[in-house]
């Protein structure tokens, strides 16, 4: 649960757990999985173990979690909910969020796919300089 390289936790592994130990035994997840599994083999032609599929399913509740929190920020600002200060903040938090994943995802990709161990100084580094940027966007009133 903490990245290789250094002291940073990995969110994606922390929810993945904490959905996991939610689910776990309910009566749905293995007609889910098993559903997936063929689903998945009828569109590629490989037929995935149990685990794998398990594996990717999780990973895509998480990753529908991250995406309908960023999407939830932005709603203020989209239908008019808040005032211009509110709904940017918001707005804001909302794409520091997904880009922030987004970031997160690809040093996972690169370390687990690739073999690139990309040090989280980098990810921090970039995530300042993105924070910074956007907090000087500060909405005329």
């Amino acid at each position: 649960m903490f990245c290789t390289s250094c002291d940073f936790f990995d969110w994606n592994q922390i929810l993945r757990a904490l959905l996991l130990r939610r689910i776990a035994g309910k009566p749905w997840l293995r007609p889910t999985i098993e559903r997936d599994q063929n689903r998945f083999q009828q569109a590629v032609g490989v037929r995935m173990s149990y685990e794998a599929q398990q594996e990717m399913f999780l990973n895509f509740c998480v990753i529908s979690i991250q995406h309908i929190f960023g999407g939830i920020c932005a709603v203020p600002g989209v239908f008019g909910l808040a005032d211009v200060a509110t709904s940017s903040f918001l707005n804001r938090h909302g794409a520091l969020c997904e880009v922030g994943y987004e970031l997160g995802d690809l040093q996972w990709r690169l370390t687990e796919r690739c073999g690139v161990v990309l040090c989280c100084d980098v990810i921090v580094l970039c995530c300042t300089v993105l924070c910074c940027a956007v907090l000087c966007c500060e909405p005329k009133q």
